[in-house]
């Protein structure tokens, strides 16, 4: 868990290359890139018509300047329209280690995202002076994978939220995001990382590695090459296969692994798009497929440094 995540601390804090900084809602502001507001009065959600996700998602509502998100016994979210703030309003028993992982991997990236900032569902690793990213839905492989490579001696970007930025030239860079990575138990234990992984404190599941500082990359690094993966079923394939992909099926798998928040928000969407754009004529993709076996994911890192992209 990232403690500074928690707002116990008002000093400034990097994260996801931006400098942030928490205040309660009666503290003077400082000029911090993105202010933090934790505030207890609830009267602003009055009024408000709410989407309500199924299946554990959280409910939904605009209204002018602001997107609103609701976790129910959690903490309602409001975010600047602009990504200028973001306004926690934690319920009285909210537990910190949740609240700390949905602020990092899905209302900072969502805000940033406000602010132009594209962030992908991806985790990434230091090779050499460049990153690969490996991108893919919950589930894919994503974390495991770097926690392989980051064992056997590369150095972690980020593990979830992939922050993209362009800088001149359109050359594509990314990173840094998260320094911790998450995994089952049995995925840890399965792929010899139970001796790194930690129990999390509850009400989290998965098992949690912060890796020492000098494996970390706290730096932006400019993007080698994205895999996508595509776990498969030992019975339709039985071994490691990577391809090229391109075009309107990249686009499409980009796509989905994006972190947006609303199709109101016009300038946040044509920012992604351009984005996209350029990362897709910038920087070589692949689908990586593996079999969900013991060995599949082994096998999968092999072929990522045998094919030179690590």
């Amino acid at each position: 868990m990232l403690p500074f995540l928690l707002g116990q601390s008002r000093n400034p804090f990097l994260l996801f290359g931006q400098k942030f900084q928490w205040f309660e809602e009666d503290e003077p502001l400082s000029s911090a890139d993105v202010v933090l507001l934790v505030r207890q009065n609830k009267a602003y959600a009055a009024g408000i018509r709410w989407s309500h996700g199924g299946n554990g998602l959280p409910s939904f509502a605009t209204f002018p300047g602001a997107y609103a998100y609701r976790f129910h016994s959690l903490a309602d979210f409001l975010i600047d329209s602009q990504g200028a703030n973001l306004r926690l309003f934690p319920r009285k028993n909210a537990q910190p280690a949740l609240l700390a992982f949905v602020l990092g991997r899905a209302m900072l990236p969502r805000l940033l995202h406000l602010r132009g900032i594209t962030c992908l569902h991806a985790s990434a690793v230091q090779m050499g002076r460049r990153a690969a990213a490996f991108i893919g839905p919950s589930g894919s492989g994503k974390s495991t994978l770097a926690a392989l490579l980051v064992k056997q001696g590369n150095r972690l970007l980020t593990d979830d939220v992939l922050p993209i930025y362009l800088r001149k030239g359109q050359n594509v860079w990314a990173g840094p995001g998260l320094g911790e990575l998450r995994l089952e138990k049995d995925s840890a234990r399965l792929y010899g990382l139970y001796d790194v992984f930690r129990p999390p404190p509850p009400p989290m599941k998965k098992w949690v590695w912060t890796p020492p500082e000098d494996a970390v990359q706290t730096k932006a690094l400019p993007l080698h090459s994205l895999c996508l993966l595509n776990p498969v079923m030992p019975l339709n394939q039985q071994r490691a296969e990577i391809r090229s992909v391109g075009g309107h099926e990249l686009f499409l798998m980009l796509q989905r692994n994006v972190l947006w928040v609303h199709n109101h928000a016009v300038h946040a969407l044509a920012s992604d798009l351009n984005c996209l754009g350029v990362l897709m004529r910038r920087v070589p993709a692949f689908v990586l497929s593996f079999p969900l076996e013991n060995a599949g994911l082994d096998a999968a890192a092999h072929l990522i440094r045998e094919n030179g992209l690590l």
